[in-house]
């Protein structure tokens, strides 16, 4: 039981601190610079799911925490995402 709460106490610190450094400074870009999308219509909801996810898969993201060139590329990334306007239909 001790392994599982270590592995929890690392999977929610490094989530929590990639939210705090990449998501949620990138939301807060696109939501200043008007985009209307998911990201930024419900932020709480989609800061949740995305510390969520990345507790998940969080040994994934320690590399761009460490690496500069691994973070650029991890920030182009999400950006893009967060970035895309919801489709008028």
């Amino acid at each position: 039981m001790e392994l599982i709460g270590y592995y929890l106490l690392f999977a929610f610190s490094i989530s929590l601190t990639a939210c705090y450094l990449w998501f949620l400074p990138l939301v807060r870009l696109a939501k200043a610079e008007q985009v209307s999308n998911t990201f930024t219509n419900s932020p709480v909801l989609s800061t949740f799911v995305y510390i969520t996810v990345s507790a998940i898969v969080a040994p994934l993201l320690v590399p761009p925490m460490f690496s500069s060139a691994l973070e650029q590329r991890f920030l182009d990334g999400l950006k893009r995402e967060i970035f895309k306007q919801d489709s008028e239909t």
